[in-house]
């Protein structure tokens, strides 16, 4: 397997060998084909982000209240982790499409789990 290589103006390759550690910067990349780090693989399929590994640690560093947020393509919050490890769901106005499991939080303050269709 070959390295990533960087070509300039932010475009890489990943048949081009580095050969001395360099540090890159800039706010646009663009990698073509999967993105290897040791045994965890990053892939793109039109726009959805694969990774493939054995296992996976997400660490925070900071003392920020949220420590996992999860939004749609609408800024919308669909999932929060809290530092104080609280799990919140959205308040919704309506029912989502049922789902056998699924759990959602009402704006009335009630929970509904397990709907079925």
């Amino acid at each position: 397997m070959a390295d990533i290589g960087y070509l300039g103006k932010n475009i890489f390759r990943h048949d081009v060998e580095v050969k001395d550690p360099a540090q890159v910067t800039g706010s646009n990349f663009l990698i073509t084909g999967n993105l290897t780090l040791g045994s965890t693989v990053f892939s793109d399929n039109s726009g959805e982000l694969t990774v493939t590994g054995s296992k996976f640690l997400f660490k925070a560093t900071t003392t920020t209240k949220d420590k996992l947020l999860l939004r749609d393509n609408s800024d919308n919050m669909v999932l929060q982790i809290t530092s104080d490890k609280a799990l919140v769901l959205p308040k919704l106005s309506s029912a989502p499409t049922a789902v056998t499991g699924g759990i959602y939080y009402k704006d009335t303050d009630e929970f509904f789990m397990g709907v079925d269709s």
